[in-house]
């Protein structure tokens, strides 16, 4: 916008910086001088700051967020969805990704399928097959998950491919489960992502964070997502 010359509010580029969580003047130089201008002319020395960060991040969903989020019917549902805008977000490239949510979630075999040249600190690199899960007894539901996927791969091949467990809800022993699946052999290595691991997933994809706050019943201040924005105009 500011490089094709467009023409913004001063309040509109409050907003997306805010959402950013991003100085205004960074984002938009002229708009932040301008300002800056017209207060030094009535004698002030006010600046235009964005709103604090700590401030949005108050209305924005987190690791609590999700483990009380997993109580609800529609987690189930969305569970994949989320996942699946956390990973098109945080990805240059995809090769494959293959993530059934709400009514698709009925459907028979993995939960969701990517393959990737490059992952990051969420997404392992290669082929990786996904299960997840809200129940309350999380342990129960990943071995019920993986000793599935130990007896019937399906399209993946273990050897080759890294196996993820994936709940909302806050997993103190996920490591050493991890670790233990690891020792077992049979994948390639074996991952576990929880509340907190979503929560911090979700700092860095502001768009999709202000989207899954706002589908919880959290308002953020001043923003809105795209989605959101045209169902209630």
């Amino acid at each position: 916008i500011e490089a094709g010359m467009q023409s913004v509010r001063h309040d509109l580029a409050l907003k997306i910086c805010a959402a950013l969580g991003t100085p205004i003047g960074k984002v938009f130089p002229r708009i932040d001088k301008a300002v800056r201008t017209i207060h030094s002319d009535k004698g002030t020395a006010s600046t235009a700051k964005v709103p604090a960060l700590r401030t949005m991040r108050a209305v924005l969903a987190d690791a609590t967020d999700l483990h009380d989020w997993a109580n609800r019917i529609d987690a189930f549902a969305l569970l994949p969805l989320l996942i699946r805008r956390l990973a098109l977000f945080s990805l240059q490239t995809v090769e494959k990704i293959n993530f059934r949510s709400e009514e698709g979630v009925r459907l028979s075999g993995w939960d969701g399928i990517l393959r990737v040249s490059q992952g990051n600190a969420f997404i392992p690199p290669g082929t990786s097959g996904w299960e997840m899960g809200t129940d309350k007894n999380v342990k129960g539901k990943a071995d019920y998950e993986y000793d599935n996927r130990v007896k019937d791969p399906l399209c993946l091949h273990p050897a080759n491919s890294t196996f993820v467990f994936v709940t909302p809800r806050r997993w103190k022993n996920k490591e050493e489960w991890a670790q233990a699946k690891r020792h077992e052999g049979v994948w390639k290595d074996v991952r576990v992502i929880d509340a907190d691991d979503l929560s911090a997933w979700l700092e860095i994809s502001p768009s999709v964070h202000i989207w899954f706050s706002i589908l919880i019943g959290k308002r953020p201040s001043s923003v809105n997502d795209l989605q959101n924005f045209w169902q209630t105009w």
